[in-house]
């Protein structure tokens, strides 16, 4: 994590760190990015950038924990009683980010399709308990059950993953607006209810 001295940075140059940063990891990924590239973008030295991050790894876990409070307060919690309508309005609010933000999603694709690089493990440790909380306010209204809850809570989650990355591939792809497969969501979400019983 950042260490005071960038905190005593102009918030201009702040953000142009994190923004540089998260421009170089989301191509990139953690090993191939070069600290030269970032410094040379954001017109610092090397040494100040160390003055501010001990290390790659700090100034990377970083810019993936501001990314992740971004998207956290871009999902607005629904209180619907409606147990599908909240995974929509969740999941179209997510889509909807990663729309606006392409390079945090892709710096979370390159996070997620190598789970077991240590750095990235750390990451996703945090992310995962992040979308627990948020997961948490839409499962509210899963009906109260026996043992298969857990199980229907993972499998609502695995759905919603491969259903997230579809869409994203199909808005970026065909450049369509997350209003553009509203219906086809509603459509997969029916078929999900279905299978919820």
């Amino acid at each position: 994590m950042p260490t005071a001295l960038f905190y005593k940075l102009n918030i201009e140059k702040q953000n142009l760190i994190v923004k540089q940063s998260l421009s170089e990891f989301s191509r990139y990924g953690y090993d191939a990015t070069s600290t030269n590239q970032i410094v040379k973008k954001t017109g610092i030295s090397k040494g100040s950038l160390f003055k501010y991050f001990a290390n790659k790894e700090d100034l990377f876990l970083f810019v993936c924990k501001k990314s992740t409070e971004e998207l956290v307060r871009h999902i607005q919690p629904v209180d619907d009683p409606d147990f599908l309508s909240n995974i929509k309005q969740m999941l179209l609010q997510e889509l909807d980010f990663y729309d606006r933000y392409p390079e945090v999603y892709q710096l979370f694709l390159k996070i997620q399709c190598d789970p077991n690089h240590p750095v990235y493990q750390r990451v996703i440790e945090d992310f995962e308990k992040v979308a627990e909380e948020i997961m948490e306010g839409v499962f509210q209204y899963l009906p109260d059950g026996d043992q298969s809850q857990q199980l229907t809570k993972t499998f609502v989650i695995w759905v919603l993953e491969g259903l997230k990355k579809e869409m994203l591939k199909k808005t970026q792809k065909n450049n369509q607006s997350i209003n553009d497969i509203e219906h086809e969501i509603d459509q997969y979400l029916n078929v999900l209810k279905k299978c919820l019983g």
